[in-house]
């Protein structure tokens, strides 16, 4: 996990590129702006305000070739939003439904 002071301290292509790799882990059949809205909701203020200033920057990441050598520890946040499974959007259900590898534990009720 990486702490704000940490986070500060990198080189600002450096934190583009830890922002993005977070980012693309959270996303969606591979839709990077999910991941980036996720990490604005639900992260520290000081971290969504540096998504939504460097969000063009943050984007284009993808087509850098040094993104992948420096290997970032992940910034981690607290998720206190639970939902029941029907509330959440289909996307996201699609995205649990996929990691499901063991269909023993679907409850028919």
């Amino acid at each position: 996990m990486i702490k704000r002071d940490e986070f500060l301290q990198l080189k600002e292509d450096e934190q583009i590129a830890c922002v993005y790799q977070v980012a693309k882990e959270l996303s969606i059949c591979e839709d990077l702006l999910i991941g980036l809205e996720d990490i604005c909701t639900k992260s520290p203020p000081w971290l969504a305000d540096f998504v939504i200033e460097h969000w063009m920057n943050i984007h284009n990441e993808k087509f850098k070739s040094n993104t992948h050598i420096r290997s970032f520890p992940i910034i981690q946040d607290q998720i206190n939003n639970h939902r029941f499974f029907e509330q959440l959007p289909e996307l996201a259900i699609q995205k649990i439904i996929f990691n499901i590898t063991d269909s023993s534990i679907f409850i028919l009720a």
